[in-house]
């Protein structure tokens, strides 16, 4: 009897506790750093507001949100391997939403979260004609537009995304570096939708660098049609074990990635972001070329000390990163994550100016070293790399 009266004012206190607490705007993992624990804090928070207000179509967006971040964040191998296996798991916070708030902007944002290909489109459609000026459809759609070819669409909503600050300065700074690193008809691999989108988005809404290629490599192993025109530009042909006989979807893409990489007819790019060990297990090490932001895959060899010191010295625009006048949702991640990517070459000019004695310029590189690592938040594991 004791022990069902202690659990039960330990669970009243609980319950006390969350009514006390107030939900909070979710930006999702692409935007904040949380921890799974907050999210799902967040989840039952917001559970609870759509408790007391079902129709309340922002509580239920927020609970959606909450519930997807939380996946994204406690099962980062099915996120990353086997994202129906979340979808299928947040069908259950979409159908219960659906008796309430069916037919509104939110809903059909949801539901567009919550598939890929031509169908998530379709909803985002929905959601843009009920309020083309809110921002939650344009990511969808841009992407949508990208990978059907439908470049005056695509420029559309491009320029729509600039013109709502949709991205910060910083993080655009750093996409337009990274786009400024590929050679005049370059390819870029990139990892997903921040180091993607944005360069779309200048390169669409601003006619940034449109002789670059800019490649998803997830987008390119989920759409066949997508891929195949992709190819073809590349004059390349596709690989001949499918994307069924892969055990999981990041198998694909690594081969599928090492295959571009190979075979591209253009001088091709790899992000900072790749694991050096990709690069071991397909036997290719030895020609990729670290050129700035990004590794260039090059047979012969390259003279990447030239290329470096031209790209930091001549082509990025750098002052961002002290000066930013600007607050935005996008800046933690991009201080995180992004700006990250400078260190590799940075690291290399140290040393160069190390050895060449040139005080002026090490101490300018350790300055930005120090910088980056410093507004990472992970300065001591980010310089243990280099130990």
């Amino acid at each position: 009897m004791m022990f069902k009266m202690k659990s039960l004012v330990l669970l009243l206190f609980c319950s006390m506790s969350l009514l006390a607490q107030k939900p909070e705007t979710i930006l999702g993992i692409a935007k904040e750093n949380k921890s799974s624990a907050y999210y799902k804090e967040q989840l039952s928070l917001w559970k609870i507001e759509t408790q007391k207000n079902p129709k309340d179509a922002n509580a239920w967006y927020q609970r959606y949100k909450a519930h997807r971040a939380y996946l994204q964040k406690s099962e980062p191998e099915n996120w990353m391997k086997n994202q129906q296996a979340i979808f299928t798991k947040l069908r259950v916070t979409i159908d219960a939403s659906k008796k309430q708030i069916d037919g509104t902007f939110e809903y059909y944002v949801m539901e567009s979260m919550t598939c890929r290909g031509s169908k998530s489109a379709q909803f985002s459609q929905k959601a843009f004609e009920i309020d083309p000026n809110r921002s939650e459809t344009h990511e969808g759609l841009l992407i949508h537009y990208i990978t059907t070819f439908e470049s005056e669409k695509a420029k559309s909503v491009a320029t729509r995304m600039l013109a709502n600050n949709h991205f910060s300065n910083s993080n655009l700074k750093w996409n337009y570096n990274s786009l400024q690193t590929a050679e005049i008809n370059g390819v870029l691999i990139t990892h997903g939708d921040l180091d993607a989108i944005p360069k779309w988005v200048l390169q669409y809404g601003n006619d940034i660098r449109t002789d670059v290629l800019v490649v998803n490599k997830w987008l390119l192993s989920d759409n066949k049609e997508y891929r195949a025109k992709i190819l073809l530009k590349l004059g390349m042909k596709d690989m001949e074990k499918k994307q069924k006989d892969y055990a999981n979807a990041q198998e694909h893409v690594n081969d599928l990635m090492a295959h571009l990489l190979k075979n591209s007819k253009r001088p091709i790019y790899s992000g900072c972001g790749t694991d050096i060990g990709f690069f071991k297990d397909y036997g290719i090490e030895n020609k990729m070329y670290l050129v700035g932001t990004s590794f260039l895959y090059c047979e012969k060899d390259v003279d990447n000390m030239a290329l470096v010191i031209k790209n930091f010295e001549q082509v990025y625009e750098l002052e961002y990163l002290f000066n930013n006048f600007q607050i935005h949702p996008d800046d933690e991640m991009v201080k995180r994550y992004l700006n990250v990517a400078y260190i590799p070459g940075l690291m290399k000019l140290k040393r160069h100016y190390e050895i060449t004695n040139d005080q002026v310029k090490l101490a300018k590189y350790n300055k930005l070293i120090d910088k980056v690592a410093t507004d990472s938040g992970r300065k001591e594991e980010i310089l243990g790399w280099y130990k």
